[in-house]
């Protein structure tokens, strides 16, 4: 199958947008796909586990190709595949060797502080691998494993015809959930992945034909991850020292990414599509009242300074307007959650390099703000 990676993405252009719409055509005539809709992870989980349940031969080569290692001593002589099993996605044992954790991410990704509570759930001396069609960054954390989708090809293709001589309707159902695997790793490739002169969000005639299929969310969920995982790097120093947190999500069907500094009052930044946010959240001890609104305020306006937009201008020329307008009166917010005051730009067509750019910026100015308030509070 083609390898898109090497194309302009999907932020328009003939190329771009014909391939994307044959992978979305794929899509929409995959029957598989069609019923794994309803669950996503929930679907691949359960047809994963069911396999490697039902046939041992594939079991034992998932082990093998993970390195999973043997257990002397092992006292659990039975073989066993389990969902949801200590609130573990998938587990497997064989016996003579550790327990196989799954966490399974088909387009989303854990946060680590996840990973870490999970870790605690999973058997002493478990092999602990996250799944996904998106890459965290990292190869190990903590324990954890990455293993792409990708893998998962590579260790039950070769097996396809073992089961379908076995269970003729199983080894049909292994080969064409392996194929929507691979449409869904393309999709990854093509869409999921932007280039760092490329725009953020997909173009509108790519969200079209990525909204037919039900796939513009994960898309732009993909989207947003890859760019919090290059502002991760940046700012590890930071993190690390627990100073920031980096996050993205979704909402209202749109991306999101965001930094923020730890504790209160939370100052930082979040994208969301083409809106870029500059965000002041006090001690939500402030919220417990209907007239508390005015206070909110007049402690976001302490950090006035933060709001500045002028840099997003340097680096985007076609930034639109500051809003909420204050004109020559007092710095006006909007406001969002009990306590969530913010000002915020149209930053149209950002591309991950701008993002990027402008993350680890207003990321170390809200440190440094933060840093002057909590001088002003000793």
């Amino acid at each position: 199958m083609a390898d898109f990676r090497h194309t302009g993405g999907v932020t328009g252009g003939e190329g771009g947008e014909a391939r994307l719409r044959c992978l979305a055509a794929r899509l929409d005539g995959d029957v598989v796909f069609a019923m794994s809709q309803g669950s996503k992870e929930l679907f691949h989980s359960n047809l994963l586990g069911w396999y490697l349940r039902r046939f041992p031969d594939l079991r034992t080569a998932l082990l093998d190709a993970w390195q999973v290692p043997a257990l002397p001593g092992d006292p659990d002589q039975q073989a066993w595949v389990r969902r949801e099993w200590r609130n573990l996605d998938l587990a497997v044992h064989e016996p003579g060797r550790s327990v196989l954790v799954i966490e399974n991410k088909v387009f989303a990704l854990p946060d680590t502080a996840q990973l870490d509570r999970y870790a605690g759930l999973a058997p002493p001396g478990a092999a602990l691998v996250l799944l996904s069609l998106s890459d965290p960054g990292w190869r190990k954390y903590h324990g954890w494993r990455y293993r792409s989708y990708v893998d998962i090809l590579g260790v039950l293709r070769p097996l396809t015809a073992g089961v379908l001589a076995s269970d003729r309707y199983a080894g049909q159902s292994l080969a064409r959930w392996l194929d929507l695997v691979e449409s869904l790793r393309d999709l990854s490739a093509i869409a999921g992945r932007p280039e760092p002169g490329e725009p953020l969000m997909p173009a509108r005639a790519a969200r079209d034909l990525l909204e037919a299929v039900r796939l513009d969310v994960p898309v732009q969920k993909m989207r947003f991850q890859h760019l919090t995982r290059a502002l991760t790097a940046d700012l590890a120093p930071e993190i690390r020292a627990g100073t920031l947190t980096v996050k993205a999500d979704v909402t209202r069907a749109t991306g999101l990414a965001e930094a923020f500094t730890a504790g209160y009052p939370r100052i930082g930044w979040q994208l969301q599509g083409d809106a870029f946010r500059l965000c002041v959240e006090p001690h939500p001890g402030l919220a417990q009242d209907a007239g508390s609104w005015d206070q909110i305020e007049d402690q976001a306006r302490g950090h006035a300074g933060f709001f500045d937009f002028a840099p997003v201008r340097d680096i985007i020329p076609g930034t639109g307007p500051a809003i909420p307008a204050s004109g020559s009166g007092p710095l006006a917010f909007r406001h969002f959650r009990p306590s969530f005051a913010y000002r915020y730009v149209r930053v149209p067509g950002i591309t991950l390099a701008q993002a990027r750019q402008l993350g680890v910026l207003y990321a170390r100015r809200a440190l440094t703000e933060r840093a002057y308030a909590d001088r002003d509070v000793g």
